[in-house]
């Protein structure tokens, strides 16, 4: 923190951390939510929070959201040859391991910094219990049997798009960057993208990833 001797990243300050952290820490270390007003942050970041928890009430929340969601997915993996049916079924083989006790290909995916069920680009930081009144409201919201059934829609392409390109000799980081090419990563965005998302157009994101997926598929193409 400039002035001080205080790391901007406290313990964690040049040190490396499993992408779910990270994920988490550019969330509350947004610029326009750690101002010298302290006034200001609060604001900010409860209407981030609130625009997440309306985010996931017209996504999750939504039956027309989950067929369209399907059916987009499906749609990319038939453009780009991601995804196939073989490798969905063995995604949804893995899936069912690790409720089990674990899947070796899942952990492989998810220390490569895959993006599996992860909600952090929507603001909601969940907390630990005890937790008392709407913040423990909050949390059933944003984690239960829709939300994560929701997630689990884009996370079966994800590990079937990974797990084909991985048979296909690349290794797990650039299997990873491959895949988010596809199946996006949406907290993976430039800042000016964020405050888009933060202000005019909470969707935003998926425009501004689906316009670079479309170009290069048509310049392929």
């Amino acid at each position: 923190v400039q002035g001080t001797s205080i790391k901007k990243f406290g313990a964690l300050a040049g040190r490396h951390v499993d992408p779910q952290v990270w994920d988490a820490l550019k969330v509350v270390r947004k610029p326009w939510a750690n101002t010298d007003s302290e006034a200001l942050n609060g604001l900010v970041r409860g209407y981030t929070k609130m625009l997440g928890l309306w985010k996931i009430g017209k996504t999750a929340y939504n039956p027309a959201t989950h067929f369209n969601n399907l059916m987009g997915n499906t749609t990319l993996s038939m453009l780009t040859g991601e995804a196939t049916p073989a490798y969905l079924m063995r995604g949804i083989g893995e899936f069912r391991k690790a409720k089990r006790g674990g899947s070796a290909v899942i952990d492989e995916a998810r220390a490569a910094g895959l993006s599996l069920d992860r909600e952090a680009h929507l603001g909601i930081t969940t907390g630990t219990d005890p937790r008392t009144g709407w913040m423990k409201f909050a949390d059933w919201y944003t984690s239960n049997a829709i939300v994560r059934a929701y997630q689990h829609e884009d996370s079966i392409f994800k590990l079937a798009s990974y797990m084909k390109n991985r048979a296909e000799g690349l290794n797990p980081r650039d299997s990873v960057k491959k895949t988010h090419e596809v199946f996006f990563d949406y907290s993976d965005v430039p800042r000016g993208v964020q405050v888009v998302r933060d202000t005019y157009s909470p969707f935003f994101t998926y425009t501004y990833k689906y316009a670079q997926l479309a170009a290069k598929i048509a310049t392929e193409k």
